[in-house]
């Protein structure tokens, strides 16, 4: 899972030709890494330390974690807010 900061978030989303899966979480709570096998080969998997990169969460109007989104192009065409299971997060987003 690609852990985004603000160095590479423009080449990894916004520059992405495929959509990516955005995982916000708190510092220490990662996604569970079973999620990125599932992902593949039709979303980028990413994470994103909402405590850490304050601003980028903000710039993505999370407003409570976790939050997983999808983008397209760079825009935001998903948004999935609180707790889920993998399976469920596979249920929702066609992965399964």
């Amino acid at each position: 899972m690609i852990e985004l900061t603000p160095r590479n978030y423009r080449r990894e989303v916004e520059l992405s030709r495929e959509p990516v899966l955005i995982c916000v979480h708190d510092t220490g709570a990662m996604p569970p890494a079973e999620l990125e096998g599932l992902c593949k080969p039709r979303l980028k998997c990413c994470a994103l330390d909402a405590g850490r990169y304050e601003e980028m969460a903000k710039s993505l109007r999370i407003l409570g974690l976790p939050t997983a989104i999808v983008l397209e192009g760079g825009r935001i065409t998903q948004r999935i807010r609180g707790e889920r299971s993998v399976r469920e997060l596979a249920r929702i987003l066609d992965l399964d």
